[in-house]
C-alpha cells in the first residue's frame, strides 16, 4: 500500500519479531497516539530486497522509524549487520531520524508500561514472566539514560512450588520497587492473593496499543533526549567484535568487545598499535577459522556452515613498498584511515573501535608520534644528569636508542633510526645475524 503521507506527524515500526521471521512494519499518528489502520506492511522473509527497495517511498514524510531487526538473517546478506547497513543508508537518503533498538526490547517493556509504574533514578523493578515450568526473570534499573535491564534468569516451577516463596526470594535478591508477574489468563488467579505485586496479562505482550505508545515515547526521546523513563538504555546487540594481530603465521586475538547485553552505548575503545613491517592488523566479526591463501599475504576467515559468514571490517598492513593502509575493508560505511606512506616517520598507529547508540560499528587509524618517546632525550637530561651510558627505549617490537654526543647531552643514535627508531628483529638463518630492517629484507626475500 502506498504510504506516501508527506510531512506529517507520523512514526513507523519495522520489527521481524515473528515466527516467520517476516518484516512487519505498522505506523501510529504521534498527536493521537493511535494506530494507522491503513498502513500496514509485511514482507516475506524471502523477498527482504524488496523491502529495501520500498523504503524510499514507503517511508518518507515519516517523523521517526523504530526499528527491531537484529534478528533477521537472509541468505542475500554476509550477516545482519549487512543487512542493517543497507537500511540504513536508504533511511539516510530520505532524510529521516531512525533507531535501531536490540530485539525483544518493546516485548520486555510492555510489562512495566502496562503496570503504570512510576521510578526514581536508581531504583529497580524485577519483571518473572511464567512460562509454566519456570519463570523468566529480568531485573531493570533505571538509570538517567532508561531502563538498564540484566541477563535473563530462569526460575524453576512445579505444580507443588509455593508461589509467595518464590516472590520472597526475588525480592531478598533483588529488593525490586517494584514486583511484576506476567502471566495468561489462566493462570492468573494462582498469583492474585500475592500482596504488594502487579499482575499483567501475557497478552499485553502483543498488544499493539502497548507497542504503539512506547514508539510514541521512543520518537519523543529521538527528539529530545529527555523522556527516558519508560525506554531501555541502549545496550549492545547480540554481537562479538575481535581484534587480531598476524605476526607471520602467529596469530593473537584480542577481545575489543565480546557478546554483552548489557554493555551501553555509544561504546569507545582505543588501542595503540607499534609500527612493524611484518604484521597485520585486522577486526573482524564474527571469527571460527583463519587461514593464508595465495601468496601468503592474503588472509581470509573461514566459518562453520552453520554459522553466518564472516566479515573483516578493517585491515591494515604495510605493503612491499612500505606504504601502510587498509588492505580489506567490507563494511559500510568505509572506515576514516590515512594512507600512511613509507617516507612518513611515526611510532604506531592509533586504532580507534567505536558503537553508536545503533549499534553500528566504525573504525579508524592514525599515525601516532608518542610523546615518551619524542621526549627521551630530553627526559635523561633531565633525570639522569650522572649517567652515562646508552639508554634503549621500547615500544612493542620498536626500539630507540639514545647516547650522549659530544656536549654531554643525550640524542637519538641516528644510526639505530633517529627518534623512529628500528624494529628488535634478528636472523640466525646465516652465519652473520642480521638485526633489525636487514632481518625484515631478508624474510622478504624468503
Amino acid at each position: 500500500m502506498s504510504s506516501n503521507f508527506g510531512e506529517k506527524n507520523y512514526a513507523a515500526y519495522v520489527n521481524c519479531e515473528n515466527p516467520d521471521r517476516d518484516i512487519v512494519i505498522s505506523a501510529m499518528d504521534l498527536s493521537s497516539q493511535k494506530q494507522l489502520p491503513n498502513f500496514h506492511e509485511c514482507y516475506p522473509a524471502n523477498n527482504v530486497k524488496k523491502f529495501i527497495k520500498d523504503i524510499p517511498t514507503k517511508l518518507r514524510g515519516f517523523k521517526s522509524i523504530i526499528l527491531s531487526v537484529f534478528g533477521f538473517h537472509s541468505d542475500e546478506y554476509k550477516n545482519n549487520l549487512e543487512f542493517c547497513n543497507e537500511i540504513r543508508a536508504k533511511l539516510q537518503l530520505i532524510n529521516v531520524q531512525y533507531l535501531f533498538i536490540k530485539d525483544g526490547t518493546i516485548m520486555f517493556l510492555i510489562p512495566i508500561y502496562a503496570a503504570g509504574i512510576k521510578l526514581q533514578i536508581g531504583e529497580n523493578v524485577v519483571t518473572a514472566t511464567f512460562l509454566g515450568s519456570n519463570f523468566a526473570i529480568i531485573n531493570f534499573v533505571l538509570t538517567e539514560n532508561g531502563y538498564l535491564p540484566s541477563k535473563v534468569e530462569s526460575i524453576p516451577y512445579g505444580k507443588n512450588d509455593n508461589v509467595k516463596n518464590i516472590c520472597k526470594n526475588l525480592i531478598n535478591k533483588f529488593n525490586p520497587k517494584e514486583l511484576i508477574i506476567v502471566a495468561d489468563e489462566d493462570n492468573r488467579k494462582k498469583f492474585e492473593e500475592i500482596k504488594g505485586v502487579h499482575i499483567v496479562a501475557y497478552g499485553c505482550l502483543t498488544h499493539a496499543g502497548y507497542t504503539m505508545k512506547l514508539i510514541t515515547d521512543y520518537s519523543k526521546w529521538m527528539l529530545d533526549k529527555n523522556s527516558v523513563k519508560t525506554l531501555m538504555v541502549p545496550t549492545m546487540s547480540n554481537c562479538s567484535y575481535l581484534f587480531v594481530k598476524y605476526l607471520d603465521d602467529k596469530r593473537k586475538v584480542e577481545d575489543l568487545v565480546s557478546q554483552n547485553g548489557t554493555l551501553i552505548l555509544p561504546f569507545t575503545k582505543t588501542l595503540l598499535l607499534p609500527k612493524s613491517k611484518n604484521v597485520t592488523y585486522a577486526c573482524s566479526c564474527p571469527v571460527r577459522f583463519c587461514e593464508r591463501h595465495g601468496n601468503g599475504n592474503s588472509r581470509v576467515l573461514r566459518m562453520d556452515k552453520n554459522s553466518e559468514k564472516p566479515e573483516i571490517l578493517l585491515a591494515v598492513s604495510e605493503n612491499d613498498d612500505g606504504d601502510t593502509s587498509v588492505v580489506n575493508s567490507t563494511t559500510f560505511p568505509e572506515p576514516t584511515s590515512e594512507h600512511i606512506h613509507q617516507n612518513k616517520k611515526y611510532h604506531g598507529i592509533k586504532f580507534t573501535f567505536e558503537i553508536d547508540i545503533n549499534n553500528f560499528p566504525s573504525l579508524t587509524f592514525r599515525p601516532m608520534i608518542l610523546k615518551g618517546i619524542k621526549n627521551l632525550p630530553q627526559t635523561l637530561n633531565d633525570k639522569m644528569k650522572e649517567l652515562d651510558i646508552p639508554v634503549i627505549g621500547f615500544f612493542g617490537n620498536l626500539s630507540v636508542i639514545c647516547v650522549r654526543n659530544n656536549d654531554g647531552n643525550y640524542e637519538f643514535l641516528e644510526e639505530w633510526g633517529g627518534m623512529f627508531g628500528s624494529e628488535l628483529y634478528i636472523s640466525f638463518d646465516e652465519e652473520k645475524q642480521k638485526f633489525a630492517q636487514n632481518y625484515v629484507n631478508a624474510t622478504r626475500r624468503n
